[in-house]
């Protein structure tokens, strides 16, 4: 396997009074590679510009995606996303959000919908993230890794999700995919 530079990407979840705000795609998307999923729920995200920390990048597609302004972000998860059949990656860096101003409003990207925490459309969700909502709901860190065969496919191949005391910056993707002899 080439180990290359993976693609930063921000996931964001409002959370409020056993809420959950959830984004339902609305078209497919096509980025740098990768096309994300029509009709399922995820966060609200997408990819780091050149210019922008990742807590501007979660705070920028959270604006975008939902109308809600993040007054404050926890950042709860890493993952690494490899895809066994392509050099390509994906560091997928997970933030809650319970403080935020704005109104919730749809974009041309995403259907936001709230949702209650113990009632989660898992089966309308990428199939990875079953594997940490608990821990993004209660605000517990966490990094982990998921196999996939390629980035048009959904089966998990092989993962790993643990819970952490500190999350690092991004992860050494390097050391880290050696440490899993892959």
């Amino acid at each position: 396997m080439v180990i290359k530079k993976p693609t930063v990407l921000t996931v964001c979840y409002p959370i409020v009074n056993n809420r959950i705000l959830l984004g339902k795609k609305k078209r497919n998307i096509k980025a740098r590679h990768y096309v994300y999923g029509v009709g399922l729920f995820n966060g609200f995200g997408g990819h780091q510009e050149s210019d922008e920390t990742i807590i501007q990048t979660a705070k920028r597609e959270l604006e975008d995606e939902s109308g809600l302004i993040a007054t404050e972000l926890t950042k709860v998860g890493v993952v690494l996303i490899v895809y066994k059949d392509s050099d390509k990656m994906i560091e997928l860096h997970f933030f809650t959000t319970k403080t935020f101003k704005g109104v919730v409003k749809e974009s041309n990207e995403m259907r936001p919908v709230w949702c209650n925490i113990d009632r989660l459309p898992l089966s309308e969700m990428w199939p990875n993230d079953s594997y940490y909502m608990d821990m993004i709901i209660t605000n517990q860190k966490f990094i982990g890794y998921f196999i996939l065969n390629n980035p048009d496919d959904k089966k998990i191949l092989s993962y790993n999700v643990k819970q952490i005391k500190t999350l690092p910056e991004h992860l050494n993707h390097v050391r880290y995919l050696r440490s899993l002899n892959l």
